[in-house]
């Protein structure tokens, strides 16, 4: 019965244009994807780690775990 909206958003046309698969994704932002967050800290070279709500603070906390090194502070 509210299926309706969620169908009428999806075929905005700025939405129908978006990638549906990750290889799509991949190519038309230039950019490697990865499925699960443990392939981005250990392939993926990170860097900078930015997040929004509490969910995400444990990826945060892993990947600063695997990448720290101690010698890089000043």
């Amino acid at each position: 019965m509210w299926d309706w909206p969620i169908w009428d958003a999806l075929n905005l046309p700025w939405v129908s244009k978006y990638p549906k698969t990750l290889e799509a994704y991949a190519e038309r932002f230039g950019a490697d994807i990865y499925e699960m967050a443990n392939e981005l800290i250990d392939r993926g070279k990170v860097d900078v780690l930015s997040f929004e709500d509490y969910l995400h603070q444990r990826y945060a906390l892993l990947a600063i775990e695997r990448t720290w090194d101690p010698r890089t502070i000043t």
